[in-house]
């Protein structure tokens, strides 16, 4: 590849995300473990709730299957299918919660 310069200009959503301010500076920065389950921390004012959630996964014709087979555990099925080939790779690391 060739790294060639790029004036700011040109790259205004980068820009804009540089100069973006935040209301206060964080003490500081979160790592993954600390942003895990975050749906946990939303208010009731969200528009996302965990029932929303579990009826748009069970609208999905990929993730309804794959929530079966975390609960389930049985991959055979699908296991030369490329769409489910990412959450397969992830088995140990998925999860279901409320539903």
């Amino acid at each position: 590849y060739d790294i060639a310069f790029k004036a700011g200009s040109l790259q205004g959503n980068v820009d804009a995300l540089s100069r973006l301010p935040l209301e206060e500076k964080p003490s500081s920065t979160p790592i993954p473990g600390d942003t895990v389950l975050m749906l946990e921390a939303l208010d009731s004012s969200s528009p996302v709730t965990s029932a929303a959630i579990k009826a748009w996964t069970d609208k999905d014709p990929v993730l309804s299957r794959v929530r079966g087979f975390v609960l389930h555990g049985n991959w055979e099925p699908v296991e030369q299918d490329a769409n489910f080939k990412p959450f397969k790779n992830r088995e140990l690391e998925l999860c279901v919660q409320d539903g």
